[in-house]
């Protein structure tokens, strides 16, 4: 009959490593607020202007374009907030610090964009029936000049965005914003082609659907994160495969991974052994660790070795092999 000891846990990579890492993601976080401050300001300044003009020529689509503006203003406060409190380590009973702040950010802001489509949606469908006249030579302009803030606002973000989460969420209130001013353009050609003041509340729920198109992945990807599911960037049936053809691996259980924020992969596992003494499992351990470090990006990884012997004074603990 077969009976276990424990090897020493290890838990991370080394502290050179850590410590080098840690500076990395702090300077990545101040480069990302420093980002989002010249956006925040770029927005509000924009947001002024064309609440007035929405505001003096009854034009549905340019409010909406205004009222989705302010939220985006709210939106980037909330993702800058974020970054500055995910660079807090903050109490003993935080043992990750704040790093799940900007995920929980973008989260929130998924879901802000969620609402203010449906509430555009309710009052767009109220003015099929009567849509009130629109001057569209300050609509275009204003939609034109939006368009340019939206995508230069977009453009900073996206060469700032990378894996997180938080500018994802940032970005793409920009990038619905942009199609918002396309929508306010669009209108604005109509009505002064045409006449047809019908084609206000139309663009409108058309812009909404495309927005919660592409909302929907970050609302998607934002809760995997907050939910721990496994991202889709790690297997765990080919890391389990792949440990399991080492000759000296018995058993893997308790093998979990998860993201503590966008691209930060936390992996934990028990691993059964077959080792002649611990220098063999220390040996054994860091190839482990190597391997998954490695080949499958494990930022922080938790190991635990469980030493398979028969000596008989030793307690026998079973291997279950399950998650």
């Amino acid at each position: 009959m077969s009976a276990h000891t424990h090897a020493p846990d290890d838990s991370h990579h080394g502290h050179g490593h850590g410590h080098a890492h840690g500076h990395g993601l702090a300077a990545s976080a101040r480069g990302r607020g420093q980002t989002l401050r010249v956006v925040l300001l770029l927005n509000a300044a924009f947001l002024a202007v064309e609440v007035v003009v929405g505001l003096l020529t009854n034009s549905l689509a340019l409010l909406g374009d205004a009222l989705h503006m302010g939220t985006d203003v709210a939106a980037l406060l909330l993702a800058l907030a974020a970054e500055r409190i995910s660079l807090s380590p903050g109490g003993p009973a935080h043992t990750f610090g704040y790093r799940r702040a900007p995920t929980l950010a973008a989260f929130g802001n998924a879901l802000t964009m969620v609402a203010l489509v449906l509430i555009l949606a309710v009052e767009a469908i109220g003015r099929l029936d009567a849509p009130p006249a629109i001057p569209s030579t300050p609509v275009l302009v204003a939609g034109v000049v939006g368009l340019l803030v939206n995508l230069g606002s977009a453009a900073l973000l996206h060469a700032r965005a990378g894996h997180s989460h938080n500018m994802r969420g940032a970005m793409l209130h920009m990038l619905a914003d942009a199609l918002g001013s396309v929508g306010v353009i669009v209108s604005a050609v109509v009505i002064a082609a045409t006449g047809w003041f019908m084609v206000d509340p139309i663009v409108t729920l058309a812009i909404g659907a495309l927005i919660l198109a592409a909302t929907w992945p970050l609302l998607r990807d934002a809760s995997r994160t907050l939910l721990q599911i496994s991202p889709p960037s790690i297997d765990l049936t080919a890391v389990r495969a792949s440990l399991m053809r080492r000759p000296d691996v018995a058993c893997i259980e308790d093998l979990h991974a998860w993201e503590l924020d966008a691209g930060y992969l936390v992996v934990t596992a028990c691993v059964h052994v077959r080792c002649e003494d611990l220098a063999a499992c220390e040996t054994l351990r860091r190839s482990i660790h190597e391997e998954l470090s490695h080949g499958f990006a494990a930022a922080h990884l938790t190991l635990e070795l469980v030493i398979e012997t028969d000596h008989p004074a030793l307690p026998e603990r079973p291997c279950s092999g399950g998650l």
